[in-house]
């Protein structure tokens, strides 16, 4: 059986901690998870979304296609 190399997520992980922690507000962070989970998923778009009450929210929203201005609706 054939040894795989994976590489170490460090370098990754190291960018991505610095990312986030360039901002305290959480739709700015949310967002950056989201563009983040694209590359990774092969993704065309994520959508991030909470129960507030009775209703759904969208807390953030990312695709490929461009700007998506869903966030802040609630259903």
């Amino acid at each position: 059986m054939a040894d795989i190399d994976v590489p170490a997520p460090t370098d990754d992980l190291l960018a991505l901690t610095l990312e986030l922690a360039g901002s305290l507000d959480a739709r700015t962070v949310m967002r950056r998870i989201l563009e983040r989970s694209l590359t990774v998923a092969a993704a065309d778009r994520a959508t991030l979304s909470s129960f507030v009450g009775d209703g759904l929210v969208i807390e953030a929203s990312v695709g490929i296609g461009g700007e998506v201005t869903w966030v802040g609706r609630a259903y």
